[in-house]
């Protein structure tokens, strides 16, 4: 009877499947060039992580933090023990994560090749062997957590063919077995599985089964995304390919056009997510991209390096976006630029914005006038998260008066505060008041008109006037002081055109077209 109850007490343990953790993993971020350093998180020049830079990263709208670790430099090379203080070093930086209510996932990363590097039948037993002492004892030091700590046999191992492939399985079987003869939460933990290269075409190709598990639907597939290469992450033109600079339809140069993308565009993006869609997922394994992104390209300038942000940020936009609608979860790679590392501060809300357009997590307002004015927000940027209020204000240039909003709003009230539940293009409408007779009854006269010397003489003023030259976009071009003489010459400084002599007297005013030949 005791038997019975305790098996019955560790199914209702057991922790939520790879499906449900899955479906609340929103979008993911790395934190690149940190734990899986050699030999110290501040090896590479980042410092160390705090609960002030997860925060941060919790703020900016991910749910789900990729650690990259190393496990080899930190452990003894003989007996494999990993040391203690470096244990517990992993240990707070996943406690961060979780504070904030995150998923963390910790791997074996690069680690000096050891593994990846060696994904050979010549190296299999000895890999296999640090393999299982290092998860044993990972697995059993974070035994005890909850599901929102996810396991990752490794990173990007090498291989490229079938034997490859089969010595990857058994690193993969080794990892599986290791952690679930822990025991605990580790017997029914969601574990994160390879693909070879972690490459869509080879893992496509070569990976048609997972390990073997004891327990159903615990296993998720990952795949990495730096397509096109010469776009992501290409430093210098090769013989078989130049750099590209632009991606994306809308987005190519017409002036730098042997820099624009000519393959691994928005089609490509949908065919290769595709694939891991057919063979995953609608066999009800989630698939990861642990990692994907494209460098900025700080040798531009002017309007080419603004194209490339525009684009480059587009790419992030329409991978995320491509990615969850196949049903795979995106995790950007970011080894610092993004955030501040110290403060948690977003440093380029350029791709943040991308990517949170991409997850549908924040919406884009676009405004636009017709006639002469300005719309301005109460906030900073014009990307907010879903469910924020902005408020519009529309304030007509000199000449002209508001007369309303057109677009996903209409109406005339301003300002006006818009809730973002989808992306808004709103604009706001000005009229002229200018006319070419007076609004105001004054003997004022203006000559001659047209103007043919840029000199013009007004006489009639009674009392005190300022004197306005307004273009047709009603900007003032020219304001006199206080005219107190009932005729005042006015030297006029601006290229031949059509213009409105603006007369303010007192209360009255007077609008009078005038043209400058």
């Amino acid at each position: 009877m005791a038997f019975g109850l305790l098996m019955s007490v560790t199914v209702l343990a057991q922790l939520p499947t790879a499906t449900e953790v899955a479906s609340k993993m929103t979008i993911g971020c790395n934190i690149g060039n940190t734990l899986e350093v050699p030999g110290g998180e501040t090896g590479w020049g980042n410092p160390m992580v705090s609960q002030k830079f997860v925060d941060g990263m919790k703020a900016a709208g991910f749910n789900t933090v990729r650690i990259p670790c190393s496990w080899d430099s930190h452990a003894n090379a003989s007996t494999h023990v990993i040391a203690p203080a470096w244990l517990a070093r992993v240990k707070e930086v996943v406690d961060y994560c979780l504070k904030d209510s995150m998923y963390a996932i910790i791997n074996t990363h690069w680690d000096s090749g050891w593994l990846e590097n060696n994904v050979t039948t010549t190296a299999q037993a000895s890999v296999n062997v640090k393999q299982k002492a290092y998860w044993t004892q990972i697995a059993n030091y974070f035994k005890d957590y909850d599901e929102h700590l996810l396991f990752a046999s490794a990173n990007e191992p090498n291989v490229s063919d079938a034997t490859g492939m089969t010595v990857l399985l058994s690193y993969h079987q080794t990892f599986v077995d290791a952690v679930r003869a822990t025991g605990g939460n580790n017997s029914s933990r969601v574990l994160v599985i390879q693909g070879p290269s972690t490459d869509i075409a080879t893992t496509n190709k070569l990976m048609s089964k997972m390990p073997t598990d004891p327990l159903a639907n615990r296993m998720i597939a990952e795949i990495h995304y730096y397509t096109p290469w010469n776009f992501c992450g290409m430093e210098k033109d090769e013989t078989w390919g130049k750099m590209f600079y632009y991606w994306g339809k809308g987005y190519h140069s017409t002036t730098d056009v042997t820099r624009n993308a000519t393959w691994g565009e928005e089609s490509d993006v949908d065919k290769n997510f595709g694939l891991m869609k057919t063979q995953f997922v609608d066999k009800g394994i989630p698939v990861i991209i642990g990692e994907f992104g494209a460098m900025k390209r700080t040798n531009l300038t002017g309007t080419n390096l603004a194209l490339h942000l525009a684009s480059r940020q587009y790419y992030y936009k329409y991978v995320v976006n491509s990615a969850i609608k196949k049903g795979l979860i995106p995790f950007c790679w970011d080894t610092g630029a993004l955030f501040n590392r110290n403060t948690g501060a977003v440093s380029d809300p350029n791709t943040l914005n991308g990517i949170m357009l991409g997850a549908g997590l924040s919406y884009a307002i676009t405004t636009s006038v017709i006639g002469s004015g300005t719309v301005s927000n109460n906030l900073t940027g014009t990307v907010f998260f879903s469910g924020t209020t902005v408020k519009l204000t529309a304030t007509p240039a000199v000449g002209y008066k508001f007369t309303g909003w057109s677009g996903d709003f209409t109406g005339t009230t301003n300002p006006v505060t818009i809730t973002m539940n989808a992306n808004k293009t709103i604009t706001a409408n000005f009229t002229s008041t200018v006319g070419i007779e007076s609004i105001s009854e004054n003997n004022a006269e203006i000559y001659p008109n047209p103007v043919t010397n840029n000199m013009i003489t007004i006489n009639g003023l009674q009392g005190q006037a300022q004197i306005k030259l307004i273009d047709v976009n009603g900007k003032v071009l020219q304001e006199s002081e206080t005219v107190l003489n009932k005729s005042y010459n006015y030297n006029l400084s601006v290229p031949p055109g059509f213009y409105v002599m603006q007369i303010i007297i007192g209360k009255n005013t007077i609008q009078k077209k005038l043209i400058i030949k």
